[in-house]
């Protein structure tokens, strides 16, 4: 989900849609089985024309925010989240005290008649949504500040009694500060959980280890034969993830089939 700061501007962005008229605000009306012609199951009412599509794009970027590829259509999905969480639409028809779309057919009486609904000055409505996501928002952030990037004790990493121990190349703390920097970024800026996992399995690595090594700034000393400790290999490969944008970072991961 995106930054509580997004929705904070999502939600401006909806009440600054002009509804002067009171007697033609701009509503949402929704049927269950759709309204045929090709207009879905959803369709705006009210408002001036520019008012609609401007409505329109400014949904269009909540529902990408929500995880919805985006497109012409994605208002309809930002609605359907007003429908399903919202006190704001009304349902008529179906069963009593629900929204759910009906499906039984009663074999004497046929199908019932279609559940319809509605959602009343739509864009005030969007605003106080935004303002729910907002606060999800903010609840998963601190969640995640609380499981990541709490203080922790530095890792003590077994080496032999007389091994030679390698300058860090990266103050450790400054190491594991931007790792979780930079998950942090990953989940605010795309619709993915970054793990620190995610980054071992993208340069390649079968387990967390070297990964591990390089976090905690002990690093091999140059030409020795030992296997402990980050190689400047692992170095160059976990600066390079890290440089990455957050998007082209999931994009990887796409590509390597590893989310």
């Amino acid at each position: 989900m995106a930054a509580p700061i997004f929705w904070t501007d999502l939600a401006a962005r909806f009440r600054a849609i002009p509804d002067w008229d009171p007697r033609n605000p701009l509503d949402a009306e929704w049927r269950a089985d759709g309204w045929g012609e090709g207009l879905g199951k959803w369709v705006l009412l009210g408002g001036t024309e520019s008012e609609r599509d401007l409505f329109k794009t400014v949904a269009r970027m909540g529902a990408v925010a929500l995880g919805h590829p985006g497109g012409e259509d994605a208002y309809a999905f930002w609605l359907d989240r007003l429908r399903r969480d919202s006190i704001d639409f009304h349902g008529r028809g179906g069963a009593a005290g629900s929204n759910a779309d009906r499906t039984t057919v009663d074999p004497e009486t046929g199908p019932p008649d279609p559940e319809t609904g509605s959602i009343r000055h739509v864009c005030e409505a969007s605003a106080r949504n935004c303002l729910r996501c907002e606060a999800e928002a903010f609840e998963a952030e601190q969640r995640l500040k609380e499981a990541d990037l709490r203080p922790t004790t530095p890792q003590t990493i077994e080496t032999h009694d007389f091994a030679e121990t390698a300058p860090s190349t990266g103050d450790r703390t400054d190491r594991r500060a931007r790792v979780n920097a930079f998950v942090l970024k990953c989940r605010q800026e795309t619709p993915v959980k970054v793990l620190k996992k995610h980054l071992w399995l993208a340069v390649g690595h079968k387990t967390s280890r070297q990964f591990h090594y390089w976090q905690a700034g002990v690093d091999r000393p140059t030409g020795s034969k030992s296997t402990r400790g980050a190689t400047q290999g692992d170095d160059r490969n976990f600066q390079r993830i890290l440089a990455r944008k957050p998007a082209a970072f999931v994009e990887l991961l796409q590509k390597m089939n590893i989310v």
